[in-house]
């Protein structure tokens, strides 16, 4: 019994090392082992991609410009695209300010998350801009089937966390449901 596993661990080890970084992953559009690429044009969520996608239903759009101007110009357009509910949108950038954050205003978002974890609620979005984050992301309320709490990058960006907050769990959900995370 242990011989058998052992070779088929042995087997797997040899299959994944003469895998090469550009190998296509089978059913995520043209994703490799180090690019999830929906749809085919080198962006999207990886070390092995040109840059994070804007749009990964669009091989044409890479750019949150882009990405706006295709739909309006607007977040509100960008949202309707996606399905999202777009009545209320709280903004997250590293470079924003708890005392002066206002909903629905991009140029007035929140420095934490902490800020807006009583608001975003059902059929809210919450939009992390780009930068790096030291703080976890733990929703205490719930969306429900017709509206969800939907939680984001902004198109085209790519919010990180630090190596500290991720050890700590990063994202912990545990209780509240009808949480999106795109």
């Amino acid at each position: 019994m242990k011989r058998y596993l052992w070779t088929g661990l042995l087997v797997v080890s040899i299959w994944c090392i003469a895998l090469s970084a550009r190998a296509v992953v089978s059913g995520l559009g043209q994703s490799t082992l180090t690019c999830l690429d929906k749809d085919g044009d080198g962006f999207g969520v990886g070390p092995g991609c040109s840059g994070p996608d804007a749009d990964d239903l669009a091989a044409a759009v890479h750019t949150g410009g882009q990405a706006l101007s295709a739909h309006g110009g607007t977040i509100t357009g960008w949202l309707q695209y996606r399905g999202y509910p777009t009545g209320h949108v709280w903004y997250i950038a590293p470079t924003g300010n708890d005392s002066t954050c206002v909903e629905n205003d991009a140029t007035r978002p929140c420095a934490t998350f902490s800020r807006v974890n009583s608001s975003a609620i059902a059929g809210r979005v919450v939009i992390f801009r780009e930068g790096t984050y030291r703080q976890s992301l733990a929703p205490t309320n719930s969306g429900s089937a017709g509206n969800p709490i939907v939680f984001m990058s902004y198109p085209g960006e790519l919010p990180l966390s630090t190596p500290a907050v991720l050890a700590r769990d990063f994202i912990s959900w545990i209780g509240p449901g009808w949480l999106w995370m795109d």
